[in-house]
C-alpha cells in the first residue's frame, strides 16, 4: 500500500495528469486556424476601410461648405455695400460710387478689397466676383400708383474649383415727390 500511495503521490507532484485521447484532442482545436484569423482581419479592414471612407467624404463635404459659406459672405458684403451707396454717385473712388456704378465691377483673385479699400481677408482672395445692375420695373397689382423704377443687382461669386453662387436684390429707386 505505500508503494501505491508513493506512486499516486508521485504522479500528483509531477504535474497534472496525462490527458486521455479525447482531451487531447479537443486542446489541439482550441486554438485559431491561419484561415480564422486571415478572415477576421478581412473583416476588420473592411469595416476600417469603410471608417476611413467615411471621415474622407465628411472632410470633403466641410470644405465645400466652408468654401460656399465664404463666397457667399463675400457677396453679401458687397451687395450692403451696393445698397447703402446713393443712387448717383459723386466721384471716381468706390467709397463715392452710386449703386449704378457697381455695374460692370469685377475683381479677381488677389484683388478683392472693400469699399473703402482695405483688402479683403488672404482666405477670400482666392474668389472671383462680379456685379451686374439691370434696370427693372415693378408694378405692384393692386395699387393705382404708377410701377415703381427699381435695379436688380446680381452679384456672382466664383470660387477657385469654379462653383459659381449668385445673390440678387431688387432695390426700388427712391421715389421723388
Amino acid at each position: 500500500m505505500a508503494a501505491t500511495d508513493y506512486h499516486s503521490m508521485r504522479n500528483f507532484s509531477m504535474g497534472s495528469p496525462p490527458l486521455s485521447r479525447r482531451a487531447r484532442g479537443r486542446s489541439l482545436r482550441s486554438g485559431v486556424t491561419l484561415l480564422e484569423s486571415v478572415l477576421a482581419a478581412m473583416v476588420l479592414s473592411i469595416g476600417g476601410l469603410g471608417i476611413i471612407i467615411t471621415a474622407t467624404a465628411s472632410m470633403s463635404n466641410l470644405k465645400y461648405a466652408q468654401s460656399r459659406s465664404c463666397g457667399l459672405r463675400l457677396a453679401e458684403h458687397l451687395m450692403d455695400e451696393i445698397i447703402a451707396a446713393p443712387p448717383e454717385g459723386s466721384g471716381p473712388q468706390r467709397s463715392q460710387w452710386g449703386i449704378k456704378d457697381y455695374d460692370g465691377l469685377s475683381e479677381e483673385p488677389g484683388g478683392l478689397v472693400d469699399a473703402i479699400g482695405h483688402p479683403c481677408m488672404p482666405e477670400q482672395q482666392v474668389f472671383r466676383r462680379r456685379v451686374a445692375i439691370n434696370s427693372a420695373l415693378i408694378e405692384l397689382p393692386g395699387l393705382a400708383a404708377a410701377p415703381l423704377n427699381a435695379n436688380e443687382i446680381v452679384i456672382t461669386v466664383t470660387s477657385p474649383g469654379g462653383e459659381e453662387w449668385r445673390l440678387r436684390r431688387l432695390v426700388p429707386d427712391p421715389v421723388v415727390p
